[in-house]
């Protein structure tokens, strides 16, 4: 999409958290799903897209940086023979374990663009030590943790407050999904991510679109968010902030 053309609802993006590989994980099936969902994601105004399917867990042992590169590389040719004009990148969606630093020393780390920022996630009931660790870690050498969609964790909401507080704290940021201001998802993570954004602590807004019938609901969300809350506030969290984390410059550049 290129500057002067506008997409059917008015507002670019660029999306940083996308399962739009092929058979890789949870996300798109086949080769034309994923083209699919890449055309209308253009129709809605999306720039370019990350691509960062599930790494680091034992079920989706094959995901290392390696072989997202040489899947995004192939889907990126189709995509062109295809005519569809959207961007599309190499990262990874990394799920914390006991095991996350010996992942990152063994097959290294995926991040966004041209950045230092890594996307991470965890569907775990309960906090462990070892994600404080993996997330120190990362700091250590320099990266910066990203949590993906911070109001969809499983834990409780007496605990949840209390630890995303010290997440960010320490310095970790935080990514929220369009969905999650949908109605069609649980009112408890509706509450949260309202929450989240109204008192500014989202750096970045994603789409984390899975399979081609997950398109709608995003879209519902973005409109909403758009909607809520002020212009200028919504390009900072789905376009300018994307954009300047992938060309690895500073957020208030």
């Amino acid at each position: 999409m290129s500057e002067n053309e506008v997409s059917e609802n008015g507002l670019a993006y660029v999306d940083l958290h996308s399962h739009l590989l092929p058979g890789v994980d949870d996300g798109c099936a086949t080769l034309e799903e994923s083209v699919a969902v890449a055309r209308r994601a253009v129709e809605l105004g999306c720039r370019a897209m990350v691509c960062t399917p599930h790494v680091g867990t034992d079920r989706y042992a094959a995901n290392t940086p390696e072989e997202i590169e040489r899947a995004v590389e192939r889907l990126r040719d189709y995509l062109r023979e295809a005519g569809v004009r959207l961007e599309i990148l190499a990262s990874g969606e990394f799920r914390l374990s006991e095991r996350s630093i010996e992942w990152f020393e063994t097959h290294g780390v995926p991040t966004l663009g041209r950045s230092n920022v890594v996307l991470i996630d965890t569907w775990a009931q309960a906090w462990e030590q070892e994600y404080d660790d993996a997330i120190e870690w990362l700091f250590e050498q320099g990266y910066q943790p990203l949590l993906a969609h911070p109001e969809r964790m499983l834990i409780a909401t007496e605990q949840w407050s209390g630890l995303i507080e010290r997440l960010e704290q320490r310095g970790v940021w935080l990514q929220g999904n369009f969905k999650s201001f949908a109605q069609i998802d649980a009112a408890r993570v509706q509450e949260r991510a309202w929450q989240l954004l109204s008192a500014n602590r989202y750096t970045v807004l994603a789409s984390d679109t899975h399979a081609f019938q997950s398109i709608a609901p995003r879209a519902e969300g973005l409109a909403t968010i758009r909607q809520r809350l002020d212009s200028p506030n919504v390009e900072r969290l789905v376009l300018t902030g994307p954009d300047r984390i992938l060309r690895g410059e500073a957020l208030n550049a």
